[in-house]
């Protein structure tokens, strides 16, 4: 009995030295991944420093001296590196590829620039839409972008840009309205 004890403690202190947690706090949640560290230390739990759920993953340089000295110690655990500037990316680059599915917001303002343009020639105007929110995630649409005009309930032109089709699987149609402003020095019609 003495030697299993002595076994299982001894298995306990190989975990807690080769075995680690990356927490990644999100805003409602925390996620917790068990890695293999790449160097033996007693710290357990570690917290990216990377991770910033939707938004962009932060230039590090930008850092608190404390915060780089917590992204080193989390690079090295985790992928056994020194050099913060190859960290970075790795997880600059997961951004990308998550994100890589999502609709190109300037292609929408470039569709409703397009849209209006077209409208201010025919018309004599002189509008601009208001570009997209930059916080507005799309699925990025498989067929060409179209434009229309669309009022609001309380009568105020908007320009409506539609995805017909986001191809692929469970992905609904999408369509977006911006608002539509008259540009100073020619009156609205």
């Amino acid at each position: 009995m003495l030697k299993m004890i002595a076994a299982a403690a001894g298995l306990l202190m190989i975990a807690v030295f080769f075995v680690g947690v990356e927490l990644d706090h999100r805003e409602h949640e925390t996620k917790m991944m068990p890695f293999i560290k790449q160097s033996p230390s007693p710290q357990v739990m570690f917290r990216n420093p990377f991770a910033c759920g939707e938004c962009d993953v932060e230039i590090f340089e930008m850092g608190a001296a404390e915060r780089i000295d917590e992204m080193r110690k989390f690079c090295s655990a985790r992928f056994g590196l020194n050099n913060l500037r190859a960290c970075h990316a790795i997880f600059a680059e997961r951004q990308r590829q998550v994100r890589s599915q999502m609709q190109s917001l300037a292609a929408i303002d470039i569709v409703a620039e397009s849209f209006i343009n077209s409208a201010n020639i025919e018309n004599g105007s002189n509008l601009v839409a208001l570009p997209v929110d930059r916080k507005v995630a799309l699925t990025e649409c498989a067929v060409p972008l179209k434009a229309t005009w669309r009022n609001d309930a309380d009568n105020i032109r908007r320009v409506n840009i539609h995805c017909n089709d986001a191809g692929k699987p469970g992905s609904l149609p999408w369509d977006i309205s911006l608002p539509v402003k008259g540009n100073v020095g020619a009156p609205e019609r």
